[in-house]
């Protein structure tokens, strides 16, 4: 972990950035109190688009989906994972 002033992030901040994508955790400080911190961002979590370029991807190599043995599998446990993670919200149109 890195600490740096407000005015090094600034005078500094593509520098800081590159730090901070390469995993770096920066502590900025305003004289010597503590008022921030820059972490990496969450990895990104592919969504529904990037499973169908995949499966574009695979049959344009002349591949399908259906020859992999586990992809049903692996379909079946992120649908259920999906499903577990949503949240039952009421419906705004009803009574």
């Amino acid at each position: 972990m890195k600490e740096m002033t407000a005015t090094e992030v600034a005078r500094n901040f593509s520098a800081v950035l590159d730090s901070v994508e390469a995993g770096e955790e920066i502590v900025i400080l305003r004289g010597k109190v503590e008022i921030a911190r820059l972490s990496p961002a969450a990895k990104h979590v592919p969504n529904g688009a990037a499973i169908i370029d995949l499966i574009h991807s695979l049959e344009a190599a002349g591949q399908t989906a259906a020859s992999d043995p586990d992809f049903d599998q692996a379909m079946k446990s992120v649908m259920e994972r999906r499903q577990a993670n949503r949240i039952a919200r009421p419906n705004p149109w009803r009574d």
